[in-house]
């Protein structure tokens, strides 16, 4: 009981020190603090309309790309496993699709010739990948 009786104590007292701290505050006039006020919402408006066009500004014209439907695509090589590019290349795809940057991107290649073979007297059409880097 006497745990209660403390924390009581402490309680009033801040609210008595509350009460003594709000009557030192100088209040705005209902005037001054419509003027604050629209201010704020003033500058706050001019903020977000310049970082609204800064933002469409960058989505309408990418970095390193060109104006309009002729737009320049850079090029980028991925280094994958042997083996593995067309699996990369699928993942690239739909990360892509899934960001929604379709515009942002032309193709996706994976650099293969056409080779023909002639296997047992017949021609045989294969693919093989003509970029590879071996390091040794």
């Amino acid at each position: 009981m006497d745990k209660v009786k403390q924390i009581w104590f402490v309680i009033q007292q801040f609210l008595k020190e509350s009460r003594t701290e709000l009557k030192k505050v100088t209040w705005p006039t209902p005037k001054q603090a419509i003027a604050s006020t629209s201010v704020v919402v003033v500058l706050t408006v001019i903020v977000s309309l310049v970082l609204g066009l800064m933002i469409r500004s960058r989505q309408d014209h990418p970095a390193g790309s060109g104006v309009g439907k002729d737009m320049a695509f850079r090029w980028y090589v991925v280094h994958t496993y042997s083996g593995f590019e067309n699996k990369v290349k699928v993942s690239l795809q739909e990360r892509i699709e899934a960001a929604g940057m379709q515009a942002f991107f032309a193709d996706v290649l994976v650099p293969e010739e056409d080779i023909v073979e002639l296997v047992s007297g017949e021609k045989k059409t294969s693919k093989r990948k003509f970029f590879r880097v071996t390091c040794s």
